[in-house]
């Protein structure tokens, strides 16, 4: 069995998009074919967790999409917090269903409708980091319009 469809399979939250129930917000998946999305926050109960994590396989490896959905950008500790336990869930996920396949390259993303005056709040963002595996990955902040193959292709 391969990466994918171990996790397909052990975790059992897969979703044909991302969305976040209520706001009705979302990732613009034009121009992109997802092989697999995971409802980080359907398996993460009782802890702060990004809304989803997706999976876009390529010649290169496996991009890894950890998407948080916010209105306005407000607490920046909040939304770090969030992607460190989602992190923990993809070593979960890669140390249950092994690494044998090509290697990954991650995005944390937080999409927003707006920023805080003067984008003070988004530039506090940008320089946030999260570790996974020994390597830092800076958070980046994109409205909801960007298009997450536009976000891809630019930081990958």
């Amino acid at each position: 069995m391969n990466f994918l469809d171990c996790i397909r399979t052990k975790f059992n939250h897969v979703k044909k998009s991302c969305r976040e129930e209520g706001e009705g917000h979302r990732v613009n998946l034009r121009g992109l074919r997802p092989n697999l999305i995971v409802k980080a926050d359907h398996i993460l109960l009782d802890e702060p967790s990004c809304d989803c994590i997706i999976f876009v396989a390529t010649t290169k490896g496996i991009r890894v999409a950890v998407v948080e959905l916010k209105g306005k950008l407000k607490d920046i500790h909040e939304i770090v917090d969030k992607f460190r336990s989602t992190f923990k869930l993809l070593e979960r996920m890669a140390d249950m269903c092994g690494e044998n396949g090509p290697p990954w390259d991650i995005l944390p993303i937080v999409y927003h409708e707006g920023i805080h005056p003067a984008g003070t709040r988004e530039l506090k963002l940008s320089r946030s980091h999260v570790t996974f595996r020994n390597v830092n990955y800076r958070v980046i902040a994109k409205g909801y319009k960007i298009a997450l193959s536009q976000v891809i292709s630019k930081f990958s």
